[in-house]
This record gives C-alpha cells, structure tokens and sequence, in this order.
C-alpha cells in the first residue's frame, strides 16, 4: 500500500513540474515531461488494479438460528468471511436463518444464486447441507460443527476438538474452586455441545486424581 501511494505521489510531484516547464521552457521539454508523467500514472493504475486472488468468487453463508451476533460459531464465521471480503476479494453474502424451517429455503436461494461456495453454521444444518450437496454436485459446500461420515463428495465439515480446550477449563476450575464443587450448563443435547461437557469433566477427574482431592461436578456426569 505504501508504494502504490509513493508512486502517486511521484506522478503527481511529475505533473506539477510538467505543468512548470510548459510555461517557462521548450515545447520538447514539457513533450517529455508529460509523457513520463502518462507513463508513471499508467504503472499506479496497473498495480493498483491488480485483482485480488478471490476476486470473482461468490461465497454465501447460512447461519442457525442463534444469528451473527450470538457470540459463538455464526458471529467467528461471519467475521471469517468480512475478513476474506477486505483481504481476498471475495464477494460475500448472507442469510440468517429464524427457524430450523428457513434451512432448506436459504441453501436454495443461495444454490439458485450459483455461489461458489455455501458455508452453513451449525451441527443441526447437517441434514439440510447435505440434501443440498447432494442436489447441486457443481457447487460446493462447507459446514461449521459438523462432519459427515460417510463423507460427502461436495461437502467438508468443519469441526474441532473443543473437549481440549474445556479439558483445561475443567481443571482450573476444580484447581481454583473454594466450595469443592463445580459446574456445566450446555444448550442443546448434541454432540458439539456434550462432548465439550465430557471434556471438561475429565478435567475435573483428572484434577482430583492429580492431587488426591474430591471436586464434585454438577450439571453433567457423561
């Protein structure tokens, strides 16, 4: 950016100077001067039109009910394709789902829009992403929080490990507790939510057993 902003600096600076010997030299001089001038106006134009690498591609996302602005997966994804927008140049767009009834409608209107790719947040989109690979093999698709198995053709799952990072969680959480109890509270009983529970009970077990104490959990027992 710096030098894209050096050069039109330089071609201004030539402009300035064009217009200087026009009035006060030869024609031939000011000829001259005006063509370097053209010509380091012409380089800026070219390097800064220089197409960013996801120019031309058209990437739509479909939440779950929980919207942008729920704190977790939807709103983490969503800034991932502002990011992509401003830093590849790629085209974006959005559909926030109100019920689970809006799954299939917004993966349609997207797969009628032709994006290239349609990234769906949540592990209850499985179904709904899936049919939809299914049905366009030429688009593709990408789903946060879930993972098929069979895989599908078209289709990747993006999951994590988050029974690690609430592995850790659990531990401090016995480590730093004055009552010797703890607890979990999950939202809907579904494997990227219980197996982040599980984790964070091995953490307390795993506490107790480390230092011979009896941290009790309460909210999930596996």
């Amino acid at each position: 950016m710096r030098k894209h902003k050096g050069l039109k600096s330089a071609a201004l600076a030539l402009a300035a100077f064009a217009l200087i010997a026009s009035a006060c030299g030869s024609d031939d001089a000011a000829e001259e001067v005006t063509e370097d001038t053209e010509a380091a106006a012409e380089e800026v134009t070219e390097e800064t039109a220089a197409p960013l690498p996801g120019a031309g591609t058209l990437a739509c996302m479909v939440t779950d009910t929980g919207g942008v602005d729920d704190k977790g997966f939807n709103q983490i994804s969503y800034e991932g394709m502002k990011k992509a927008e401003s830093e590849l140049g790629v085209t974006i767009d959005l559909l926030e789902s109100s019920s689970d009834a809006d799954y299939a409608p917004n993966l349609q209107s997207f797969a009628d829009k032709g994006c290239n790719i349609t990234v769906t947040v949540g592990f209850l989109l499985g179904d709904a992403t899936k049919a939809a690979a299914e049905a366009n093999a030429g688009l593709n698709y990408a789903i946060v929080d879930f993972a098929y198995d069979p895989p599908v053709a078209n289709a990747r799952g993006l999951v994590f490990s988050t029974d690690q990072p609430s592995f850790m969680a659990g531990y401090l959480s016995a480590a730093m507790s004055t009552t010797g109890i703890v607890g979990t509270y999950g939202g809907i009983n579904i494997p990227p939510v219980t197996v982040f529970m599980e984790g964070f009970r091995k953490g307390v077990e795993y506490y107790n057993a480390q230092k011979g104490k009896s941290v009790k959990l309460l909210g999930w027992d596996g």
